[in-house]
């Protein structure tokens, strides 16, 4: 038991580096872990848990990069992320702390879910296999929907449209195996976009408040969005936030701290059932899900030992991130921002091509430019 102890620290620890390096995923050391364990004939369980151990932390730790870099320019933040606002005005620790808690209180939700999901789950699954394409469509519709104007659903529909053709075309070229593909694709579309945007912003952040504000839990969004999260999470292809605008529409919440309670929660849950999953119907959701799934066969022991893996990262990088939070909140302000933006953007160009290689490249820069159009049309990047 200690040694499964020491292979969920060691998995902290990957998923704390992979969470404060912009454009490394731990997608993209799950195959190294897979690899060795075949290679130095580890035990396949001891590294199942590292890699769970490594997904559910580097949730908690993500949202220290993803809080601070890219931060737009006081006109263009009002279009994009919430985050970003809040840091504009100061209050970057006090986004770090509702993303903590969004992520440590979605998985005391899911924990306390976990047995209704266990018994309805599989039956759920069972009758929703057979309309999964519709029901993508109506979700994607609703999030069209939620433009409320006709100019902004047309600008919407053009950004889903053209994501799905890049997309598709990715899929099916030279990258087509495995998870090439996907990483010039989310680089573009929320990472190298977003820092784009972050250089036509200030050379240096505003200083952040060193203070700590009350976070106000909201009762029925946390319960609404870990309910519909834990929902979708059966569905390929959707994502926290699309679970979130469902929750804000359920609930009727606008406020930035809902939203980033919301899909801090959904974000953790998805992975978190990801592994529950993986015992019902047998199907990965997930990158770390897809890697436990060539580890180990998933039976109720197995998933015993995944749940109380997810539990021990998620306490340890529940104060991981409140600390290294604290700490960039002190030291990203003091830096000649965009600079440090750029330095960045070459790295995450450079990771594209150590990846992908001159390939990629071309996948990079389109998924880029359709990442760089909804703030400045004014739609969500939910499409």
């Amino acid at each position: 038991m200690l040694d499964l102890l020491l292979y969920c620290l060691l998995g902290i620890a990957l998923g704390t580096f992979c969470g404060l390096l912009p454009g490394v995923h731990p997608n993209n050391m799950i195959p190294v872990a897979v690899g060795m364990t075949a290679a130095l004939s580890l035990d396949p369980l001891r590294a199942a848990m590292l890699v769970v151990s490594m997904g559910i932390s580097n949730i908690f730790i993500s949202y220290i990069p993803s809080t601070f870099l890219g931060v737009p320019d006081e006109g263009t933040a009002l279009s994009v992320l919430p985050a970003h606002r809040l840091v504009r005005e100061g209050r970057g620790r006090h986004v770090i702390r509702i993303t903590g808690a969004g992520c440590l209180l979605g998985l005391l939700f899911g924990l306390a879910l976990l047995p209704l999901f266990l018994l309805l789950g599989g039956r759920a699954y069972d009758l929703l296999k057979g309309y999964v394409a519709w029901v993508l469509l109506a979700i994607a519709a609703l999030m069209v929907l939620t433009e409320r104007s006709p100019g902004r659903m047309g600008w919407a529909v053009a950004v889903f449209l053209l994501s799905g053709l890049l997309g598709l075309v990715s899929l099916s070229g030279r990258l087509s195996s495995g998870d090439a593909a996907l990483i010039p694709l989310f680089t573009g579309l929320f990472g190298l976009s977003t820092l784009l945007l972050g250089l036509g912003g200030g050379n240096r952040l505003p200083p952040q408040w060193e203070g700590e504000e009350e976070i106000r839990i909201n009762p029925k969004v946390l319960g609404v969005g870990g309910s519909i999260g834990a929902f979708m999470g059966m569905l390929p292809a959707v994502g926290p936030a699309q679970s979130t605008v469902m929750a804000q529409l359920a609930t009727q919440s606008k406020t930035a701290e809902d939203f980033l309670l919301c899909v801090s929660e959904v974000n953790l849950l998805k992975v978190f059932y990801s592994f529950v999953l993986l015992y019902l119907i047998g199907r990965a959701r997930t990158g770390v899900a897809a890697a436990v799934q060539q580890l180990v066969e998933v039976n109720p022991s197995t998933l015993a030992l995944m749940v109380g893996a997810s539990l021990l990262a998620g306490g340890i990088a529940t104060v991981l991130l409140l600390w290294l939070g604290r700490s960039a909140s002190r030291f990203i302000p003091r830096l000649p921002y965009r600079l440090f933006l750029l330095l960045i953007s070459c790295w995450v160009v450079g990771l594209t091509l150590w990846f992908c290689g001159l390939v990629g490249l071309p996948i990079l820069a389109t998924a880029t430019a359709i990442g760089l159009l909804p703030p400045k049309v004014g739609v969500k990047r939910v499409h």
